[in-house]
């Protein structure tokens, strides 16, 4: 893992059905890209932790698991932020526990030249056909993501995508971060069908604090405050 280019960051939350899914994909990247992909995978304070599941395949040697101790409602913000502050690369690949790569797609953003002044963003995959695009999926420098400060925390609590559009308005307005398409790679939507936790409907969804917080966009100077407003631990 000291010679990863890319954090592969992904939070979690009460999915043990699809993490073995993940796992077996996990065990089954290339060594190519196991030497340049480290996975970092924050448990957002599940009911039982990733540690404690049973029946789990193996954990492949480029994964690190930190566990969040405090259950914060939709603090998938605060998640991606412990993610980056572990990541050990210069590139920080950001995607939801329901998505994922293939092989063959990690090693094309292994090989691609990158720019620290561009986002890269990719094609969605469901079901086989092309689907829109998640914006939660990006590739960005991991100084970039720091330089504006990360993933606001403040919108912890609520559900709803205010946080990432409040994110990407800062590095477009302020930074002058150039968004880039890659039209030649692919992540993969899970089938909620067939893997039930995947799914969010069960969670509370308190939309309550957004348009209060949306406003901030219009702020030039806007900075998100503190990050890591919890205690955290590594279990692996």
């Amino acid at each position: 893992m000291g010679n990863s280019i890319i954090s592969l960051v992904i939070p979690y939350y009460n999915h043990p059905d699809f993490l073995n899914f993940q796992l077996n994909i996990w065990n089954n990247y290339s060594d190519e890209v196991k030497d340049k992909i480290e996975i970092i995978l924050v448990d957002d304070c599940s009911e039982i932790s990733i540690i404690d599941l049973p029946n789990l395949p193996k954990f492949p040697e480029n994964l690190k698991i930190y566990r969040i101790l405090e259950d914060i409602p939709w603090n998938e913000k605060g998640a991606r932020n412990l993610g980056a502050t572990a990541a050990t690369a210069d590139w920080l690949l950001h995607t939801d526990f329901d998505h994922w790569f293939d092989d063959e797609n990690l090693k094309k953003l292994i090989a691609l030249k990158k720019d620290n002044n561009h986002l890269y963003r990719f094609e969605r995959l469901k079901n086989g056909e092309k689907y829109k695009q998640h914006k939660e999926s990006h590739l960005i420098s991991t100084k970039k993501f720091f330089k504006i400060g990360g993933f606001d925390e403040d919108f912890s609590g609520s559900w709803g995508g205010a946080a990432y559009c409040l994110y990407f308005n800062m590095l477009k307005r302020r930074e002058s971060t150039k968004t880039i398409n890659l039209s030649n790679v692919f992540i993969n939507a899970a089938f909620l069908d067939q893997y039930s936790d995947c799914q969010v409907k069960s969670l509370a969804k308190d939309s309550s604090i957004l348009m209060h917080k949306l406003r901030l966009k219009k702020e030039k100077n806007y900075r998100p405050g503190k990050i890591l407003r919890f205690s955290w631990e590594r279990l692996l």
